[in-house]
């Protein structure tokens, strides 16, 4: 079954609000298990000194 076959049955609008929560989910299952964190690396990356936070 195609993504137009899907749409058509399923309805755009819920299609694409499952892609977003399936997107969503991995990537914050990722972000989760790697211990990223968006504050850390832009501190790390304003000081200029590449650290672990900036490296994910």
């Amino acid at each position: 079954m195609d993504l137009v076959a899907v749409m058509e049955s399923k309805g755009e609008t819920r299609v694409l609000v499952g892609g977003g929560v399936s997107v969503g989910f991995l990537l914050g299952a990722v972000a989760q298990q790697s211990r990223f964190c968006l504050c850390s690396a832009v501190i790390e990356f304003r000081r200029r000194q590449p650290g672990t936070k900036l490296a994910v």
